[in-house]
């Protein structure tokens, strides 16, 4: 066949289908109001433009799922926070981690870059890292703790125990 036949024909077919999807999603949209605007893409499955994709998410469906991940089967609040789903075990060894990066960082053995990444694929927010970088790369770590809703608050020192020998 002729390659202008197959395109005039493609045009025209998707045209009507894409015209007729148009008028049935404007007849939905006045019959039903209050509901979310449909458009000839919800009505039609035609190829997306390359290097283009479609993601349907219906708002009250992600707000559903948000509420009952905030809350527990039992309905009590949720812990919140970048590694709030972690054992005691994997805390304590992320924690380990991000030291040992910033230390890495503010020694010049690492590149911020590399910290960046480091810290970005243990889980950690862009405004966390931005803050844990800034601090290493004076040289020292003197990381403050983040409380307060991301608010840096400067760390408490605890007191040393005192070793006592049993006469």
């Amino acid at each position: 066949m002729d390659w202008e036949t197959i395109v005039e024909e493609s045009v025209e077919d998707n045209a009507y289908a894409i015209s007729a999807a148009s008028k049935q999603a404007d007849k939905i949209n006045a019959q039903f109001p209050d509901s979310p605007k449909l458009t000839w893409r919800d009505l039609i499955s035609l190829p997306m433009p390359a290097g283009q994709t479609l993601a349907l998410q219906d708002p009250a469906a992600i707000a559903a799922q948000e509420s009952a991940a905030a809350a527990g089967p039992d309905g009590t609040p949720q812990p919140t926070g970048e590694m709030s789903g972690l054992s005691t075990l994997q805390f304590t060894r992320n924690k380990k981690a991000i030291k040992k990066m910033l230390q890495e960082l503010a020694s010049g053995a690492e590149t911020e870059v590399a910290t960046r990444a480091y810290l970005s694929s243990i889980g950690l927010t862009q405004q966390t890292i931005d803050l844990l970088i800034a601090d290493a790369m004076d040289g020292a770590l003197t990381t403050p703790e983040l409380m307060d809703g991301g608010e840096p608050v400067a760390k408490t020192k605890r007191k040393a125990k005192s070793k006592t020998n049993a006469a």
